[in-house]
Protein backbone atom coordinates (compact mmCIF):
# COMPACT_ATOMS: atom_id res chain seq x y z
CA UNK A 1 0.00 0.00 0.00
CA UNK A 2 1.47 2.99 -0.95
CA UNK A 3 2.08 6.26 1.92
CA UNK A 4 -1.07 8.29 -0.43
CA UNK A 5 -3.23 5.19 0.18
CA UNK A 6 -2.50 5.06 3.37
CA UNK A 7 -3.11 8.82 4.13
CA UNK A 8 -6.66 8.31 2.36
CA UNK A 9 -7.60 5.14 4.38
CA UNK A 10 -6.58 6.97 7.63
CA UNK A 11 -8.61 9.84 6.67
CA UNK A 12 -11.87 8.18 5.82
CA UNK A 13 -11.81 6.24 8.94
CA UNK A 14 -11.54 9.52 10.86
CA UNK A 15 -14.56 10.39 9.31
CA UNK A 16 -16.11 7.83 10.01
CA UNK A 17 -15.02 7.65 13.98
CA UNK A 18 -16.35 11.51 13.56
CA UNK A 19 -19.49 10.36 12.65
CA UNK A 20 -19.40 7.95 14.99
CA UNK A 21 -19.29 10.40 17.84
CA UNK A 22 -21.62 12.75 16.52
CA UNK A 23 -25.33 13.81 17.77
CA UNK A 24 -26.56 13.42 13.48
CA UNK A 25 -25.51 9.77 13.13
CA UNK A 26 -28.64 7.27 11.83
CA UNK A 27 -27.86 3.70 13.61
CA UNK A 28 -29.01 1.15 10.86
CA UNK A 29 -29.66 -2.57 12.17
CA UNK A 30 -27.71 -4.42 9.17
CA UNK A 31 -24.59 -6.34 8.80
CA UNK A 32 -22.74 -6.78 5.96
CA UNK A 33 -20.45 -10.20 5.76
CA UNK A 34 -18.12 -10.67 2.54
CA UNK A 35 -16.97 -14.54 2.24
CA UNK A 36 -14.44 -16.67 0.41
CA UNK A 37 -15.94 -19.45 0.23
CA UNK A 38 -13.29 -22.64 -1.02
CA UNK A 39 -13.64 -26.14 -1.19
CA UNK A 40 -13.23 -29.56 -3.57
CA UNK A 41 -16.37 -30.37 -5.32
CA UNK A 42 -16.86 -34.22 -3.95
CA UNK A 43 -20.82 -34.12 -4.60
CA UNK A 44 -24.17 -33.78 -6.75
CA UNK A 45 -24.09 -29.64 -6.94
CA UNK A 46 -26.74 -28.17 -8.76
CA UNK A 47 -26.71 -31.08 -11.01
CA UNK A 48 -23.64 -31.02 -11.65
CA UNK A 49 -22.10 -34.93 -11.07
CA UNK A 50 -18.65 -34.50 -8.64
CA UNK A 51 -15.51 -32.79 -10.60
CA UNK A 52 -13.27 -33.41 -7.46
CA UNK A 53 -12.10 -30.11 -8.50
CA UNK A 54 -10.99 -27.12 -5.63
CA UNK A 55 -13.32 -24.55 -6.07
CA UNK A 56 -13.06 -20.50 -4.89
CA UNK A 57 -15.64 -18.26 -4.52
CA UNK A 58 -16.90 -14.87 -3.10
CA UNK A 59 -20.48 -14.34 -1.26
CA UNK A 60 -21.93 -11.38 0.42
CA UNK A 61 -24.44 -11.08 2.98
CA UNK A 62 -26.80 -8.26 4.32
CA UNK A 63 -28.39 -9.38 7.48
CA UNK A 64 -31.56 -7.32 9.27
CA UNK A 65 -31.75 -7.47 13.03
CA UNK A 66 -34.67 -6.69 14.94
CA UNK A 67 -34.12 -7.24 18.92
CA UNK A 68 -31.01 -8.85 18.22
CA UNK A 69 -32.06 -11.38 15.98
CA UNK A 70 -31.90 -11.68 12.35
CA UNK A 71 -35.10 -11.08 10.29
CA UNK A 72 -34.53 -11.08 6.89
CA UNK A 73 -30.55 -12.00 5.01
CA UNK A 74 -29.88 -10.72 1.60
CA UNK A 75 -27.20 -12.72 -0.23
CA UNK A 76 -24.87 -12.67 -3.67
CA UNK A 77 -22.60 -15.64 -4.25
CA UNK A 78 -20.51 -15.92 -7.08
CA UNK A 79 -22.39 -18.91 -8.75
CA UNK A 80 -20.36 -17.72 -12.36
CA UNK A 81 -17.10 -18.71 -10.92
CA UNK A 82 -18.49 -21.98 -9.58
CA UNK A 83 -19.14 -22.92 -12.81
CA UNK A 84 -16.21 -21.83 -14.74
CA UNK A 85 -13.54 -23.78 -11.92
CA UNK A 86 -15.76 -26.72 -12.44
CA UNK A 87 -15.38 -26.73 -15.85
CA UNK A 88 -19.38 -26.15 -16.64
CA UNK A 89 -18.71 -22.97 -18.25
CA UNK A 90 -15.58 -21.34 -20.15
CA UNK A 91 -13.11 -19.14 -18.43
CA UNK A 92 -13.62 -15.00 -19.07
CA UNK A 93 -12.19 -14.52 -22.13
CA UNK A 94 -10.80 -11.01 -20.49
CA UNK A 95 -8.82 -12.79 -17.75
CA UNK A 96 -8.52 -16.17 -19.01
CA UNK A 97 -9.38 -17.11 -15.75
CA UNK A 98 -11.50 -16.83 -12.72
Amino acid sequence: MSAVDSDINKATTRRLIDAANSDDLEVFSRAVCRNVVTGTHLGEYMGIAPTGKAVTYHEIFIFRFVSGRIVETWGVVDVLAQMRQLGVLPASPLSGSD
